[in-house]
């Protein structure tokens, strides 16, 4: 892949990005500070793109041989504040939360939202503090159930076109509590000891 030529970044913008993150290292805290690209494109001086890092963290955690900090933790970090995405425990909440994360969700059956959903809610359960979490989650995750009663005789498209409703139903609460739902799981992510 051929490396894209670095855009000299306006100074007004560097400080701008600086003061956002109080000249402080997102990772570890460092007043040391560099600003980092975070898809890697130095060209791409969009403050979306943009992060403040220490000069250990960015060359050791970020660009070193042990690439203990992706981009996907920087951008979920620039959208929660939660320091929790660079604990070792989140890698194990990150498969777990992808779904609702990239939206991947819009795509799923009824059955694969509840199956996904069951395993983030349980996995947070066995945490530290998990068994409030796991309770909020399941008010936003829990799959939405209506009186239906099968009775020999329906037609099949009749229970079909419910279990439709009801897909649809999860899917419009998990797009409305997305936000919610991600700042539960990093808020518990953040009471885990290192």
């Amino acid at each position: 892949m051929k490396r894209k030529k670095r855009l000299p970044l306006p100074q007004k913008l560097k400080d701008s990005i600086l003061v956002k993150f109080n000249h402080s290292c997102v990772s570890c805290g460092a007043p040391y500070q560099e600003v980092h690209h975070i898809d890697e494109d130095p060209s791409n001086n969009t403050e979306d793109n943009l992060i403040v890092l220490c000069p250990n963290c960015h060359r050791g955690r970020v660009h070193g041989k042990n690439i203990k900090i992706t981009s996907e933790q920087l951008k979920l970090y620039k959208k929660t504040k939660s320091k929790a995405v660079f604990k070792t425990i989140y890698n194990a909440v990150r498969n777990r939360l992808e779904f609702i994360e990239t939206g991947e969700y819009e795509n799923l059956t009824l059955k694969e939202i509840s199956t996904k959903s069951q395993d983030l809610i349980q996995f947070i359960g066995t945490l530290n503090h998990g068994e409030y979490y796991e309770g909020m989650l399941k008010e936003y995750l829990h799959v939405p159930r209506h009186a239906f009663v099968w009775t020999t005789g329906t037609p099949h498209y009749i229970f079909e076109q419910h279990r439709k409703e009801q897909e649809e139903e999860l899917k419009r609460k998990i797009k409305e509590k997305r936000g919610h739902i991600l700042k539960l799981v990093m808020e518990c992510l953040e009471l885990q000891p290192e």
